[in-house]
């Protein structure tokens, strides 16, 4: 009976800690513990930004850590009135000392987001932030909560041809890529650990791009057009 109690009691304690605050992102859309949340783009004004309501009576301390990332590349985090770039694995933003101080019933102000900004691959990556709680001295007092930042550059073939004017026969085959362009454009071939593989230059008008050198499998196929916008979409070369 005893063993029963204590894990009612605990279940009460995790719900109380994560009842505290709630978090929606830029559309009003609630972020719940375990989320995975993607964007296909590194361009900031696709960051995912988020407001954190404080559900209590009480003034709530938040901070962000930066748990883990398994591809490299550059994270981004705002909050608590200042930007934090280039972060690393581990830390919190803003520092627990100084935490994003929210009072009672308040909801945080514009400015908070987070997003990805890949150096030169573009590859899925997966970055694991966790908001909690801090007393005032700094120290974890939990109320965690947890998602993933996903980052998948690959979209679908009407995506590409509705944001570059690049259309594509087919995803899959064999010794070409056939493909036809509104603009010239440079088309890089990554495998999926983001080794680049090969380069081509894409004209305007239809066209067919070898890739007979490549080997059989997965490869991640990026377009970049004169204005600086790229897109990727993932091949699959028999």
């Amino acid at each position: 009976m005893k063993t029963k109690y204590l894990f009612l009691a605990l279940l009460v304690a995790a719900f109380s800690a994560n009842a505290q605050y709630s978090i929606v992102d830029g559309d009003g859309n609630t972020i719940n513990d375990g989320d995975v949340i993607t964007r296909t783009s590194t361009a900031e004004d696709q960051a995912l930004k988020f407001f954190v309501t404080n559900e209590t009576d009480a003034t709530l301390r938040s901070t962000i850590e930066y748990v883990s990332s398994d591809q490299g590349g550059s994270f981004q985090i705002c909050y608590g009135g200042q930007c934090y770039d280039a972060i690393s694995v581990g830390g919190t933003f803003p520092p627990a000392s100084n935490p994003q101080i929210i009072d009672a019933g308040a909801t945080t102000g514009q400015g908070n987001k987070m997003f990805y900004n890949e150096i030169d691959n573009p590859q899925i990556s997966n970055h694991v932030v966790r908001f909690y709680l801090v007393d005032a001295d700094g120290a974890d007092i939990g109320g965690d909560l947890t998602f993933t930042y996903r980052y998948d550059p690959t979209m679908g073939l009407d995506d590409i041809a509705a944001q570059l004017g690049i259309t594509i026969d087919a995803t899959v085959v064999t010794n070409s890529i056939a493909l036809s362009s509104r603009e010239a454009a440079t088309m890089q071939i990554f495998d999926v650990n983001g080794r680049l593989m090969q380069t081509n230059d894409v004209s305007v008008g239809a066209q067919n791009i070898d890739v007979s050198g490549l080997a059989s499998q997965l490869y991640i196929v990026s377009f970049e057009v004169a204005n600086g916008n790229k897109q990727s979409v993932k091949v699959f070369k028999k």
